[in-house]
C-alpha cells in the first residue's frame, strides 16, 4: 500500500469509524426486530419464521414470485407422484 497523506488517513479513519458504527446499529436493529417478532409470534401462536418470511416478502415486494416458485414445487411433487 502506498503512503497516505494526512488528509487521506483522516478520510480512511472516518469511513472506517462510520462503517463500524453503521454495522453496530444494524446489529442492534436486527436484535430488536428478532425480539419483537418472537413476542408477537408467541402471543399469536405463529412460528417466528413465518412472520420473518412475511417481512422479507413485504420488503422485497416479491410475493407473486414466491407464489410462482411454490407452484413450480407443487407441480414437480405432483409429477413425481408425491402427495401435495
Amino acid at each position: 500500500m502506498r503512503n497516505l497523506t494526512t488528509e487521506e488517513k483522516e478520510m480512511l479513519k472516518h469511513v472506517l469509524d462510520q462503517g463500524v458504527n453503521t454495522l453496530q446499529e444494524i446489529k442492534e436493529m436486527r436484535d430488536s426486530m428478532k425480539e419483537d417478532v418472537a413476542a408477537v409470534a408467541e402471543k399469536l401462536e405463529i412460528k417466528p419464521s413465518l412472520i420473518n418470511k412475511a417481512i422479507r416478502s413485504a420488503h422485497k415486494r416479491n410475493l407473486s414470485e414466491e407464489k410462482n416458485a411454490l407452484s413450480d414445487v407443487e407441480d414437480l411433487l405432483s409429477v413425481a407422484g408425491r402427495k401435495v
